[in-house]
């Protein structure tokens, strides 16, 4: 097996973080309402309402028509909404891929949490070779990928490390500075999506409609 990988990141709604969990939860035919990029959400297993229940999800990312079926699972204490990708485009270019939404009350509107848990294809042994750069003065160091596994999907790629120390300990800071190429697999155009689908469907929620 390949490394999972994990995205995560947070954006806040005007509307209220419990409207927004129940319609990821049980209402996701009201979604396609509310975001252009979404054409449909059919229901291919169960009902709607139901945890375990499996749909197909067809939407515009990067472009370019998407068809992905997945299967929800929830955390109601947590309000946690779970979608296991099973079916469709994604794995093209992922070996797995799952989408998870936490919402979060706040005294007005909400935060909403996003993660991406995903094995990109191809997961195998790398080997790079790499020429090293020191900044001494920062406690930099810089590895810059000459040759390797990674030019199969990149077109360049830096690592750079900085140790700064503190009273008990250390603190690590690490960076990648890197050029993609075009057909690199990458869950950012799921996250422009989500991402999308967020902002419109919390105008819609505000709205009441």
């Amino acid at each position: 097996m390949g490394k999972v990988e994990r995205m995560e990141w947070e954006m806040e709604t005007k509307c209220s973080a419990i409207d927004f969990y129940e319609v990821f939860k049980g209402k996701a035919h009201q979604m396609p309402n509310a975001c252009p990029r979404l054409q449909s959400i059919e229901l291919h297993e169960g009902d709607w309402e139901t945890e375990g229940h499996v749909k197909l999800w067809s939407f515009i990312a990067d472009g370019k028509l998407e068809k992905n079926k997945e299967k929800l699972s929830v955390d109601e204490a947590n309000k946690v909404v779970t979608l296991e990708l099973i079916e469709g485009t994604v794995f093209e270019q992922f070996n797995s891929f799952k989408v998870i939404m936490q919402a979060i009350p706040k005294p007005k509107g909400g935060l909403i949490k996003w993660a991406f848990e995903y094995e990109r294809k191809d997961g195998k042994l790398e080997k790079n070779k790499e020429k090293l750069s020191v900044d001494e003065a920062n406690k930099v160091v810089t590895l810059e990928l000459i040759e390797g596994t990674v030019f199969e999907q990149f077109n360049s790629f830096k690592v750079i490390m900085q140790a700064i120390p503190k009273p008990k300990g250390g603190l690590i800071k690490w960076a990648f500075e890197y050029e993609r190429k075009d057909e690199s697999p990458h869950p950012e155009k799921y996250k422009d999506f989500a991402s999308h689908l967020t902002e419109t469907l919390d105008d819609y929620l505000v709205k009441g409609a």
